[in-house]
């Protein structure tokens, strides 16, 4: 990544575009879904939209919370591949792309899904919460799955603890697979084709989905997808010793003159080329009318080549870009990233007379890592005369990879949800109208590690080791919560709605970095530096909302609603490092304490006040 700090993220130019889609059904049927109650409307009007946003069957125009749903019709009508296609359509819903498959931060009302210990967007699989790492610099990106046989997408805006486990600060964006279906064997297949005739190929993307009937009470249904897009963004690479060092003083630094017209080693069109492959499968077992028991599994996994950007020079006020938009370096740096995730979940669901108990549970693991090239950010920073390491920089290695930034992260998570939500409203004495009901538990226990490493194995004569700085941070989340809402119909014009959410909250954290520019520095890349850290959280958040149905297709509706996150640690440092000035770094040889090894780091000079 340049120093200057300035990428433009761009997009490809796409031509021709062939969809084929098939479909077959052994056996017709009217599609229903017996959990919510939904039917087809009748064929003189438009369809009607249920959504189980409130726990329970209901259309979309007489639920009382801003939401936008979209059924398996409208994606598949609008060619949406995921929820990026979304956005266009979602009043209050922003995604801003983080540079590589499911590396998108999801913003609802201004508040996102990244930063902190915890999402304020969430996120959620059928039943299934998927939490973000709690500490990572570019793993903390959403889930961001193909859309392909999703029965409905629903978009809640605002707090939602009172209805699900997992609390959201900014919303809740469901995705929620079709169920197997009894009885009936179908399958459908698409294939979408396109070019990319701006520095670009031919892009491909399968989808596949089969339904199979497993006797009278079982049904399995697997769903697979694959995408190859050919990318767009040039590579330049410079040959050695063409160029200088960005000049002036970091952060403020520009590139020489010739940075963007020096002879190059090599050209690599189509760098950020990218694929995505995934597979999910359900199975539901109903051994009676009313008990359903469903587990699901999915894997996906992602690798990109490259960032999708471009370089651009200058301040991020006033940048400028070159004749021929590409990433240039130094050294022959590719910058890939990977992203895998496993899924799986046991949803169970026994139906009593006018009740539902519904008991999920859910556990994944998700494996992030990226490389980024740093050249430039270490030779300025360092104040170095030249980027090859034997003109005196610190030189790119022997796999030809230059210095740069490798980030590991990874996250698993345990969640258990029990709930039990009314499925016919309560019949209150007199006229005092019905009354529903949602209750439940949630339980998560979140594990995650962001594993930095800044390293320049060249670099030993001047980091006196290859690192300038590694960290090691383990974090884990304990959250219990209970939470109730009751929606009182208290005659056909007027509706209350009223719940709570208690929870508990703890993290412990644990910090381990060494390295050139690590805490411990004086000392050398021998000495680690340790900090531990927790904090934990109780407290009790309310809903309300007042409903006035004006007549059956009009209504309106007032919500006050607060939600809550866990927020960040300060750590308890262990002892301050204090070394001679004979210490074993020569970047700071002249540091008596910590206190002088911060100042050098933080303004390059070996002086100490």
């Amino acid at each position: 990544m340049s120093l200057l700090g300035q990428r433009a993220t761009v997009i490809g130019h796409v031509g021709t575009i062939l969809a084929l889609s098939l479909w077959a059904a052994m056996v017709p049927a009217q599609q229903t879904n017996e959990a919510v109650g939904e039917t087809a409307a009748p064929s003189t009007g438009l369809a009607e939209i249920v959504v189980t946003a409130t726990r329970r069957g209901t259309a979309v125009q007489n639920t009382p919370i801003s939401l936008t749903a979209f059924t398996s019709d409208d994606i598949a009508a609008q060619g949406l591949a995921d929820l990026n296609g979304l956005v266009q359509s979602t009043p209050g819903l922003a995604i801003r792309d983080m540079g590589g498959p499911s590396m998108d931060e999801f913003e609802i009302r201004g508040l996102n899904s990244q930063g902190g210990n915890s999402s304020m967007v969430g996120e959620y699989i059928d039943e299934i919460p998927l939490a973000t790492a709690t500490g990572s610099q570019f793993g903390k990106g959403s889930f961001n799955p193909d859309l392909y046989d999703l029965a409905r997408v629903e978009v809640l805006r605002g707090p939602q603890g009172t209805l699900y486990g997992s609390s959201s600060m900014g919303g809740t964006i469901r995705l929620i697979p079709h169920d197997p279906e009894l009885h009936t064997f179908t399958g459908s297949a698409e294939e979408v084709v396109s070019d990319t005739i701006s520095g670009g190929d031919i892009n491909h993307h399968e989808n596949a989905m089969v339904n199979l009937p497993l006797g009278d009470t079982a049904a399995l249904r697997i769903v697979g997808s694959f995408a190859d897009d050919s990318g767009w963004v040039q590579r330049r690479v410079i040959q050695d010793g063409a160029i200088a060092v960005d000049a002036g003083a970091f952060p403020y630094v520009t590139r020489p003159s010739n940075f963007y017209t020096a002879p190059l080693q090599e050209e690599v069109s189509g760098a950020n080329t990218s694929n995505s492959h995934s597979i999910r499968a359900s199975l539901l077992w109903q051994p009676t009318d009313n008990l359903t028991i469903q587990p699901t599994a999915l894997y996906e996994y992602d690798q990109l080549a490259a960032p999708p950007s471009v370089d651009v020079n200058g301040y991020p006020t006033h940048p400028t870009t070159p004749s021929v938009w590409a990433h240039y370096e130094p050294f022959d740096s590719p910058e890939p990233q990977t992203n895998s995730l496993s899924f799986g979940s046991l949803k169970a669901v026994y139906r009593l007379p006018e009740a539902s108990i519904t008991s999920a549970t859910g556990y994944f693991n998700r494996s992030f890592v990226s490389l980024e090239d740093t050249a430039e950010g270490f030779d300025a920073a360092l104040v170095l005369p030249a980027y090859d390491a034997s003109a005196g920089g610190i030189g790119n290695s022997v796999s030809t990879r230059g210095p740069g930034l490798l980030e590991q992260d990874s996250t698993r998570q345990l969640s258990q949800e029990l709930r039990i939500n009314s499925t016919t409203p309560l019949s209150l004495p007199g006229d005092l109208g019905g009354l529903d009901y949602v209750f439940g538990y949630f339980y998560q226990d979140l594990h995650s590690n962001d594993f930095l490493d800044t390293f320049a194995q060249q670099g030993e004569a001047i980091l006196h080791g290859p690192y300038l700085y590694v960290e090691s941070q383990p974090e884990t989340i304990i959250q219990n919560a209970v939470y109730g809402n009751l929606n009182w119909r208290i005659s056909p014009e007027f509706e209350w709605q009223a719940g709570f959410r208690h929870y508990h909250y703890s993290l412990g954290a644990h910090s381990e970095e060494y390295g050139a520019f690590s805490a411990g520095a004086p000392c050398g890349n021998s000495c680690p530096y340790f900090s531990t850290a927790s904090i934990s959280a109780t407290g009790t958040i309310p809903s309300t909302t007042f409903t006035f149905h004006i007549d059956p297709n009009h209504m309106v509706y007032a919500t006050i609603a607060k939600g809550f996150r866990l927020g960040g640690v300060s750590g308890d440092a262990g002892p301050t490092p204090v070394v001679p000035a004979s210490n074993t770094n020569p970047l700071f040889a002249s540091s008596v304490a910590n206190e002088c090894a911060v100042q050098a780091k933080v303004l390059l000079t070996t002086t100490c006040n």
